[in-house]
């Protein structure tokens, strides 16, 4: 979404040139706002956030009072620094649940 709208921008810019303004300016400008977009893309946003869903069978960690040490296990388990822990279906009688961690990624 965010392309369009700053595709939609660079166009209104383009469209509202006037006589006035060289050839060279509307580049500048157009090569001005790609850049930024780049930088802010690729340079200063440089962690992002994934998710995956995991089958976790230690049913008593499900606990909220034991968020901390699900926390620390899955990191565990994972190699991962967990940003966010959501428990989905829980089967007692596998003793097992699904959970979806969000987790920061570096690109």
């Amino acid at each position: 979404m965010t392309y369009l709208f700053v595709i939609i921008g660079i166009s209104v810019i383009n469209s509202l040139a006037n006589q006035k303004m060289s050839y060279a300016e509307i580049v500048g400008a157009n090569i001005a706002v790609v850049a930024a977009l780049f930088v802010i893309e690729r340079l200063w946003l440089v962690e992002s956030i994934s998710t995956k869903k995991i089958q976790y069978e230690i049913i008593e960690n499900i606990k909220p009072q034991n968020y901390e040490l699900l926390k620390a296990d899955l990191e565990e388990r994972t190699g991962l620094t967990i940003h966010e822990i959501e428990i989905g279906n829980i089967d007692f009688l596998k003793d097992s649940t699904e959970i979806t961690i969000k987790y920061l990624t570096k690109q």
